[in-house]
């Protein structure tokens, strides 16, 4: 699944020029990306708008927001309004609609897990009136999508609202925790900010019939009050696949695996409207384009920084030379192709030839289901698959070297891999497979009835 991560747009009446170009020069660069492979969905994560209800009526910009920014997805980069996903920021919220002596009563209020449990569960809007004109504009926003081609299915409360669609043929559930209804000055947010854990708890339900789970919150965990933070981390951790932020205007990403289970969370860089002379700075703007795979718990990352010219351009000071890839799950064998294949013979000299060539498309034809490929050994059998695969991004691909003492875990997590993917297409490559579990993988994989190519690496005896 690619996922393009956003956050802090910071929109006003007053930027519309500026919202133009960047959005300009922003969809310029995610054609490119959706070119190279699809998008399947887009996530931003608050701040849709400046120093909400400050000059200007909020729900207007709100309209806006979607007009300068979602429609043009739509538009431009063929992504439906509904894989569009969005949360409440600080900005978000209405910063008059409470007083100020209202604020601090609620904050007086929130000294423990058990009275922010009483608060988030209940329809009192005292103190927390800020966050009713983003509410309406969420709720009409999505309730106009329920149902279509993706099944799109959407529930609200006071506080979290959560989505559930189809992406390539898996149920995909997404809770918005709206972790901004406390915020009131940036200042001094830090360690006060609260989500509560009735957000994620009183959402299970609704995503029980989900293969992939993801939250979308404003602010990271670690600006919560620290009753907070530490009750619900275990509860995000065992609930959710990744848990995206925003707020900070810089990237940062991390996997947790607790006893409870794993996550990634990842925080996205800002890509204000203000900014865009702001390239030499920690806090240019730049969008994260992430790669998920979701039977490994494998995630890649690169990001896209503005440069002087304001375009925005692959930053290969990102992480690892401008990759960021982990994975985080309980398997041993199966590896994803793309990650294996570009550290196998990196840097090596390859010498092609009319016969390799040849043998090159029998691999990448897609009409041969299954082919073995056998010589003796030191003639460079799996190099060729390697080089004939390197730059090509076939979704759902793994690979494996098959050891007579894994073979039981290797077939239980192909197993796994057939079952998950259902119907889509893929590509699994086994070095080292003897002919009899060539044999073997072929029957599981057409018990499943699945579309799943098979190429096997054999030494000749």
């Amino acid at each position: 699944m690619r996922i393009i991560h956003f956050s802090d747009f910071h929109l006003s009446n007053a930027s519309v020029g500026n919202s133009k170009a960047l959005m300009d020069r922003m969809i310029k660069a995610l054609a490119e990306v959706n070119k190279e492979s699809k998008i399947d969905l887009v996530v931003f994560s608050g701040d849709l708008v400046n120093l909400g209800g400050e000059g200007e009526p909020i729900s207007d910009v709100f309209k806006l927001f979607t007009s300068e920014v979602i429609e043009r997805f739509e538009k431009e980069l063929g992504v439906p309004q509904n894989r569009f996903i969005f949360v409440a920021g600080n900005h978000d919220m209405d910063r008059y609609a409470d007083t100020p002596k209202e604020d601090e009563d609620l904050d007086n209020m929130i000294d423990s897990v058990g009275a922010l449990g009483n608060i988030t569960r209940s329809i009192n809007t005292f103190g927390i009136k800020r966050t009713l004109p983003y509410n309406e504009y969420e709720k009409s926003f999505y309730s106009a999508k329920v149902g279509g081609k993706d099944q799109l299915d959407y529930v609200d409360t006071l506080f979290q609202s959560n989505i559930k669609l189809n992406i390539n043929g898996q149920k995909v559930g997404i809770s918005l925790l709206n972790s901004s209804w406390h915020s009131y000055n940036s200042k001094i947010d830090r360690h006060r900010v609260v989500i509560g854990r009735s957000q994620i708890v009183d959402s299970k339900d609704f995503l029980s019939d989900c293969d992939i789970k993801f939250a979308v919150s404003h602010y990271d965990t670690s600006w919560l009050k620290d009753f907070d933070h530490d009750d619900i981390i275990p509860l995000l951790t065992q609930q959710y696949d990744i848990v995206f932020t925003g707020h900070t205007h810089s990237s940062a990403m991390r996997g947790d695996v607790e006893p409870e289970g794993s996550a990634f969370y990842i925080t996205a860089p800002g890509t204000l409207c203000a900014n865009l002379d702001k390239s030499d700075t920690p806090y240019a703007n730049a969008f994260l384009v992430l790669d998920y795979e979701h039977i490994f718990k494998n995630i890649r990352a690169v990001k896209y920084k503005q440069n002087n010219f304001e375009d925005f351009v692959f930053d290969t000071t990102f992480a690892n030379g401008g990759i960021f890839e982990r994975s985080i799950a309980d398997y041993s064998n199966f590896v994803p192709l793309r990650k294996e294949f570009e550290r196998m013979f990196k840097g090596l000299p390859y010498i092609d030839s009319p016969c390799l060539q040849s043998i090159t498309e029998e691999l990448l034809n897609d009409n041969n289901k299954t082919l073995q490929l056998v010589a003796l050994s030191g003639l460079g059998k799996t190099r060729l698959v390697v080089e004939s695969f390197r730059d090509k991004n076939i979704p759902n691909s793994y690979y494996c070297e098959y050891k007579e003492n894994n073979d039981s875990s290797i077939f239980n997590e192909f197993e796994k891999i057939l079952n998950a993917h259902g119907d889509d297409t893929g590509l699994i490559i086994i070095d080292n497979c003897p002919n009899k579990v060539m044999s073997a993988m072929i029957t599981k994989r057409d018990n499943y009835s699945s579309r799943f190519r098979i190429i096997g690496v054999l030494i000749s005896s």
